[in-house]
C-alpha cells in the first residue's frame, strides 16, 4: 500500500481548482464534509478531501487524488507516493498541468476583479500560457 503525500503548491480558490480539473477533463466530486480517499484495492485511507478525483477517473493512477481544505482556507493536493513517482508519467503530467491551469484560472479571475477585459488566452508550443488583457 503506497502512502499519500501532500504536494506543496498554493491552491486557495476552490472555483479555480474545479475549473482546472474540468479543463483537464477530469470528473470530480465536491463535498461539504470531507470524504475519505481510497487506494488501489478500494481500501479506505485515513486522508480526506473536499474535492476528489476518484481513481477510476484519473486514468492509470492507482489511488484517488484529493484537495484537502486546511484550517487557513487553503487547499493541499493529496496524491499517493506511488502515483506521484516517476514511474507514472500521467501523474507527473497531472501535477504540472494542474498547477499551470489553476494559475491560469486564478489570473483570469483576478483580471476580471480588477476590471480588465481579457482579449486572448493562448498556449505556446512549449506549453506556456499567455494572457492579454486591456483596461475597460
Amino acid at each position: 500500500m503506497s502512502e499519500y503525500t501532500v504536494v506543496q503548491a498554493e491552491y486557495s480558490d476552490s472555483e479555480c481548482i474545479k475549473s482546472a480539473l474540468k479543463e483537464l477533463g477530469y470528473i470530480f466530486e465536491e463535498h461539504e464534509v470531507e470524504q475519505h480517499l481510497f487506494g488501489y484495492g478500494n481500501d479506505q485511507r485515513a486522508e480526506t478531501a473536499q474535492i476528489i478525483v476518484r481513481r477510476q477517473h484519473v486514468g492509470s493512477a492507482a489511488n484517488d487524488v484529493g484537495f484537502h481544505r486546511k484550517e487557513n482556507g487553503k487547499y493541499e493536493l493529496i496524491i499517493s507516493e506511488y502515483d506521484r513517482s516517476g514511474r507514472k508519467k500521467q501523474a507527473v503530467d497531472f501535477l504540472e498541468r494542474m498547477k499551470q491551469l489553476y494559475s491560469k484560472h486564478k489570473t483570469l479571475k483576478q483580471l476580471k476583479k480588477m476590471g480588465k477585459t481579457v482579449t486572448s488566452v493562448k498556449t505556446t508550443k512549449d506549453g506556456r500560457i499567455k494572457i492579454k488583457a486591456l483596461s475597460r
